[in-house]
């Protein structure tokens, strides 16, 4: 099985692929904005709520793939820089087969939650428990497909095919999005919200076929056989990187299941929008994060330890100077961004929320590179171990702090957990084994962008001081002067002049080289 593209013009393909990620980012991004008002103004504050809860529960439940997801995509990449594309094969058969058996078994035990009694821990009517047992019905059976279907998603991932990857998502974000508009506009609630997902779902595995078929010939008529010498080769990766899948990832919702069981299930609303907000630096640095596992797997298998600590360095610093000029916006005119957005939910969403979110936000971003070399480098364990610690630290946080002090208790445990962990821990271990010093990381990450975005926050204060009754306009208006703001100062401040270079010869690369097929 020989693939129709090879490695190509790395310059090109990188921005392909980074470019593709914030295409399809932006698109999300404008269709959630766009959704979620309509959503929660036909189908209510509290039913949305419930909507939600059901996805919290169904996330957890996609933790049932035992960790193959990054445990094929390691070895795909590993495999591709040897050329080893037969071995390529047989991993996606192997995996796959494994998934449709845990696929199944998430979603019984889907069935199962819908079968307990609810009323004892969800504040919520009748007619919304009944909803909330058969979302979660059918959120459960999408399992049977999401979960069995990430083997192939996983093929894009490690041949580095964000681009195919990203503009699939695109498409099937907008038919979701259309479906789930039209629906609301009529009248449906939740229940067909969930359906949309369950027929998206299996459009997706439809593409998915047709495209890894073109790209991999040959692979679709590799035989279903479970390869017990490719398994050996990811189930120690896997189980190792499952835990910590479920133990780093799994506090994303972990925050939402906890409010419905300790707080009224209708804070659960203003709770994510605001989230939601605070995660935006993370957005900013998505399409980066995707492509830099592979890349750093790649590099891994061929010894190149050189560049494996250069491009730690770039990625820690490149992370956190996108996320800067986010976290201003957001910390700034968050709040007039809510009251224009989602005005129903605008009064559970306090300043003070959106800053100890946003100073969670940049901890994050500064740990996201970090994060990825220990996984990349096999380092499982050591990050199971210290998510477990974060886990627990948040979880006995919020136990205290949310009861007496609401929301805000629940932002101010996540980002102590967050930052003692991976500031004090997780940072100088990464940098101990890429062979650099914190200090030295930090200086180089840190410095340069928090000068560089000082003339973005003076304005962004004064926006702040001067747009108490702003309209979508000039919050558009505002978000667009402040990243201006801040890209002049990053190209004139922000950057050395060894970086502006590498920029301006990488950018005559692109430009010499053929778009990747």
């Amino acid at each position: 099985m020989t693939p129709i593209v090879d490695d190509g013009p790395a310059p090109r393909r990188w921005l392909a692929n980074v470019g593709s990620g914030y295409a399809e980012a932006a698109v999300g991004g404008v269709i959630y904005l766009a959704l979620t008002p309509v959503l929660i103004r036909t189908v209510g504050v509290e039913a949305y709520g419930v909507w939600l809860l059901s996805h919290a529960i169904t996330f957890y439940l996609k933790f049932f793939d035992f960790g193959c997801g990054d445990a094929q995509v390691r070895l795909h990449a590993r495999l591709a820089a040897r050329q080893q594309h037969v071995a390529i094969a047989r991993l996606v058969v192997t995996v796959a087969l494994a998934l449709v058996f845990t696929g199944a078994l998430a979603a019984l035990i889907a069935l199962g939650l819908t079968m307990a009694p609810a009323e004892w821990w969800l504040d919520a009517s009748a007619t919304l428990t009944a909803d909330f047992h058969v979302v979660l019905a059918i959120l459960g059976a999408n399992l049977l497909i999401t979960i069995p279907g990430s083997a192939l998603e996983n093929v894009y991932e490690g041949a580095q095919r964000f681009d195919l990857l990203n503009a699939r998502s695109i498409a099937l974000r907008l038919v979701a999005a259309t479906l789930q508009l039209a629906l609301v506009l009529n009248g449906h609630g939740i229940v067909a919200l969930a359906l949309v997902e369950l027929a998206t779902s299996a459009l997706g595995m439809a593409i998915d076929l047709v495209m890894i078929g073109r790209l991999y010939p040959g692979l679709m008529r590799t035989p279903a056989r479970f390869h017990r010498r490719t398994w050996q080769h990811i189930r120690r990766y896997s189980f190792w990187s499952a835990i910590d899948e479920l133990v780093a990832e799994g506090t994303i919702n972990l925050d939402e299941i906890l409010i419905a069981m300790l707080l009224p299930i209708g804070l659960m609303t203003p709770y994510a929008i605001a989230v939601t907000l605070g995660g935006a630096m993370l957005v900013a640095i998505g399409p980066l994060t995707d492509v830099l596992y592979p890349m750093i797997a790649g590099l891994h298998a061929r010894h190149r330890d050189s560049e494996l600590k250069s491009l730690f360095e770039r990625a820690t610093k490149g992370m956190f100077m996108l996320a800067l000029p986010v976290a201003l916006f957001v910390g700034l005119l968050g709040q007039a961004v809510v009251a224009v957005w989602v005005p129903e939910v605008s009064h559970g969403i306090t300043g003070m929320l959106l800053w100890i979110l946003v100073a969670s936000g940049l901890v994050s971003t500064l740990l996201t590179p970090s994060t990825i070399m220990l996984l990349a480098l096999g380092r499982v364990r050591l990050m199971v171990g210290l998510t477990a610690l974060e886990v627990l630290v948040e979880v006995v946080l919020i136990a205290l702090l949310a009861p007496r002090h609401g929301l805000e208790g629940v932002a101010v445990a996540c980002l102590i957990a967050n930052a003692s962990i991976g500031l004090l821990v997780e940072l100088p271990l990464t940098c101990r084994l890429v062979g650099v010093p914190v200090a030295d990381l930090l200086a180089r990450s840190a410095v340069r962008p928090v000068i560089s975005v000082l003339p973005a926050a003076a304005l962004g204060w004064w926006l702040h001081a001067h747009m108490l009754g702003a309209d979508l306009g000039s919050l558009v208006m505002a978000a667009g002067g402040i990243l201006a703001a801040w890209g002049i100062s990053v190209l004139l401040i922000g950057t050395t002049g060894a970086e502006r270079r590498e920029l301006l010869c990488l950018a005559r690369e692109c430009r010499a080289a053929p778009l990747p097929r």
